[in-house]
């Protein structure tokens, strides 16, 4: 059995199909315990990572990708920043 396509619970997750392929694409690159995935989910935002919302998984990812790293193709930093910062950063005009 694969597990990376299980997660602890049995609940639906609650963000999209894309968001769900990459936090368990980021899982699986960095040999990530899905624990410790869990625990920083409920930790930020109160919940575990199937409950989390669009604009919280987007949230889980962001910190997941500066913890451990996007590994892009092409190079350079191609990916968008969410709508969810974690705090009240603000990008310089």
């Amino acid at each position: 059995p694969n597990n990376i396509t299980r997660w602890p619970n049995g609940t639906a997750w609650k963000c999209s199909d894309k968001q769900r392929d990459l936090v368990l694409k980021i899982v699986a690159e960095n040999q990530l315990d899905k624990k410790g995935v869990e625990a920083l989910a409920v930790e930020r935002f109160g919940k575990g990572v199937r409950l989390l919302n669009k604009m919280e998984a987007s949230g889980l990812i962001d910190e997941l990708l500066d913890r451990y790293g996007g590994k892009q193709k092409g190079g350079g930093n191609s990916r968008n920043r969410s709508a969810y910062s974690g705090g009240n950063r603000r990008r310089a005009a």
